[in-house]
């Protein structure tokens, strides 16, 4: 439908930076909502159909927005939500977009693209840099390339990035917890902030942080001029960043 992605090479941000380094990111922008969703809503959407479910919904977080349209809402609220929906509907099942491990499998198109991309290219990323939230942003690039650590012995460092409004890896701690406000999950294994914890925001928007936060480090910080001739691959522009890499 919309697979491949481009791999695009950011020129305009390695002037920016005035670094040796090699910078692509991948660009999902080309999908049909403008972002990496339907590379698991689709087949989501696809087996659900096949088991004969004749309805099936997702977070959108319309409740407590319809309650209070200045809040900003949480993935924990919108989930708890769709699992509400669910259950009192027997014809109704939930499809969620991050987390689980079915998800971050189908989001991993998005790396084994990148991996024969850059192999087209002639190279291959020192630095593998994805947003993380939910979790499949950042499984779905570097998940790929990890594997040649595992299998080849190779030594590809996978950055996992943050907003400073919903800093779960670097403030949270590794626990169970639900992944909903209302606590209808099982519990999980996770980084948490708690379930009820609610961010600002801006950490709702879908911006690639990585990328955000080294335009705006340009002649502060430029992350060792960026490992000094590493080859880097940034996940990735969607149509709700304004990012200029070109």
């Amino acid at each position: 439908m919309w697979r491949p992605t481009p791999l695009y090479r950011a020129y305009g941000m390695e002037k920016a930076l005035d670094t040796p380094a090699k910078i692509y990111y991948k660009y999902e922008w080309v999908s049909p909502a403008g972002s990496h969703k339907p590379n698991t809503a689709v087949p989501q959407a696809y087996y659900n159909k096949q088991e004969g479910v004749k309805r099936i919904i997702t977070e959108t977080e319309k409740k407590i927005l319809a309650e209070d349209p200045d809040s900003p809402g949480s993935p924990e609220i919108a989930i708890s939500e769709a699992i509400e929906r669910a259950a009192s509907d027997p014809e109704t099942k939930y499809s969620l977009g991050s987390v689980l491990n079915h998800v971050k499998l189908h989001q991993t198109i998005i790396g084994q693209e990148a991996v024969k991309q850059m192999e087209k290219a002639g190279d291959l990323p020192d630095i593998v840099i994805a947003p993380f939230g939910g979790g499949s942003n950042f499984a779905g690039l570097a998940f790929p390339f990890l594997r040649f650590n595992l299998e080849e012995g190779k030594n590809i460092r996978c950055i996992a990035s943050e907003p400073s409004s919903c800093p779960k890896l670097t403030r949270g701690v590794f626990r169970y917890d639900f992944g909903d406000t209302i606590g209808m999950t099982p519990l999980l294994p996770m980084y948490t902030l708690g379930h009820n914890f609610v961010p600002a925001p801006e950490a709702n928007h879908g911006i690639a942080t990585a990328i955000h936060e080294a335009n705006k480090c340009k002649g502060r910080v430029n992350m060792d001029r960026l490992y000094l001739d590493a080859n880097v691959i940034i996940d990735y522009l969607q149509k709700r960043s304004s990012i200029d890499f070109a």
